[in-house]
């Protein structure tokens, strides 16, 4: 059975808007404002920080563990003044950081 690179796939995908382009653009979403957030946030934060997830004007932060949950939500509001002038977080209005993962079904975790 012969096996597809990704790269070979997405050559020759003739659509931009198929699946696979959606997940791919999606997944870099999610990895470029994990990498943003975390270099924002301070150290003991942002170790504890797995994954972002921007929804309009709130921010999901999947967390680790319950303390760096806790913490952010603590620290909220010193956190989104911090991250207000950067253009990916600029329009944050709310945090939430949780325990577990994305929900595939909904858009809230």
């Amino acid at each position: 059975m012969p096996v597809n690179k990704i790269d070979k796939i997405i050559e020759h995908s003739p659509s931009s808007n198929g699946a696979l382009q959606k997940l791919i653009r999606n997944a870099n979403e999610k990895a470029h404002l994990t990498r943003v957030l975390k270099n924002s946030f301070p150290k003991y934060l942002s170790d504890g920080i797995k994954n972002v997830k921007k929804n309009g004007t709130i921010l999901y932060i999947e967390c680790l563990n319950a303390a760096i949950a806790t913490n952010i939500r603590f620290e909220s509001d010193s956190l989104k003044n911090a991250l207000s002038p950067l253009s990916d977080f600029g329009n944050i209005d709310e945090i939430k950081p949780f325990v577990g993962k994305f929900s595939s079904a909904s858009s809230d975790p």
